[in-house]
């Protein structure tokens, strides 16, 4: 007699969820946990669908369970392989969804009818999946409960605490402070010299706003992960935290905590500030705890409000044909309009 373990079909939700929790397991630190929630909902309400449309079909469960994950399986593995022969010389030429599409349609076939007449051992190859798939979420949960059981420890370390107080007092007639950071953004000089880009127009503008423009500046570091705690703290990070060994995990959470509980933003709530923020996309750099803090609505044309992170997720999937559809016709709306608009300022 066979076991409950033998003949339960778990193995196509866990797949499912998995391609979730792998997808935010590589991104961890980057985004934050309930960006996840709708993309294992969608996935499991799929998988679900699928599951009973093949079980109608085959009227075994544990059958309906192996195709189900096989389709599983081309759909998370689809947008991989697509963008890897996209960025390659020799597989940029065949990348292409015209063909790729109908190929997957041909290996879902294949892989359909094997399934159905030639698997004989179900309740085995059901086994040995589902131990799979428990394995495969047991290591994604343990990478996360692990980097969050780290970020506690962190933020109870003392030592990683910005202790700084600026004895600040409030002015009379207190100024309006932005700091606006134009991650990437380089200045006119380096623009002119790499990219041929002439920005002047836009830094006089600046200028008659009444900002001052520093000439041959520079950042402090190569990355906003360090630029941005060492800014708001106004020292260095050697100083913040002493020497930081290469790929160090726990110190890019302190430096975390540290951007987040920075001296400056800390000091001016003090004398009475009220802090601004708006949302960044980037876990580390959202601060979300400010007195008023702005997240976008997110809509893009014929999109339903995707997050960066789940358009990230569906573009490792073969609905990234999709996205690459509608991308294509809101850029030729876009550029209907353009074209428009170039024609009636002609005449």
């Amino acid at each position: 007699m066979k076991s409950k373990l033998h003949r339960s079909v778990w193995h196509p939700f866990l797949y499912a969820s998995y391609t979730v929790l792998a997808l935010y397991t590589r991104n961890l630190g980057q985004v934050v946990f309930p960006v996840i929630i709708r993309p294992l909902l969608f996935i499991i309400l799929v998988t679900s669908l699928f599951l009973g449309i093949f079980y109608l079909f085959t009227r075994d469960w544990m059958r309906a369970g192996l195709i189900t994950t096989w389709v599983l399986f081309l759909y998370a593995i689809y947008g991989h392989l697509y963008s890897l022969m996209k960025a390659s010389s020799w597989g940029s030429v065949i990348a292409r969804h015209r063909y790729f599409l109908p190929l997957w349609g041909i290996l879902f076939v294949l892989g359909f009818l094997w399934l159905i007449q030639r698997i004989k051992q179900v309740d085995t190859i059901t086994l040995i999946l589902n131990v799979i798939a428990c394995f495969l979420i047991l290591y994604t949960s343990i990478s996360i409960g692990y980097y969050y059981f780290s970020r506690f420890q962190v933020e109870k370390n003392e030592s990683v605490k910005p202790i700084s107080d600026l004895n600040l007092t409030i002015p009379k007639d207190p100024p309006d402070i932005y700091y606006i950071l134009l991650d990437g953004y380089t200045r006119s000089d380096v623009l002119a010299e790499r990219f041929r880009f002439d920005n002047s127009e836009f830094l006089t503008a600046l200028e008659n706003l009444g900002f001052y423009i520093a000439d041959c500046s520079r950042s402090n570091y190569l990355y906003t992960h360090l630029s941005l705690p060492s800014m708001l703290n106004m020292t260095y990070v050697d100083d913040l935290l002493g020497e930081i060994p290469e790929r160090a995990k726990d110190e890019r959470l302190s430096l975390e905590y540290l951007t987040k509980t920075n001296v400056v933003m800390t000091n001016l709530q003090s004398i009475g500030y009220e802090t601004v923020a708006f949302e960044t996309s980037y876990s580390w750099a959202q601060f979300s705890d400010a007195d008023i803090y702005f997240e976008p609505i997110g809509q893009k044309m014929f999109l339903l409000n995707l997050s960066n992170y789940e358009e990230l997720y569906l573009k490792t999937t073969i609905l990234s044909a999709l996205l690459d559809w509608i991308s294509l016709q809101s850029f030729d709306i876009i550029q209907g309009n353009i074209m428009a608009n170039a024609r009636h300022h002609i005449q």
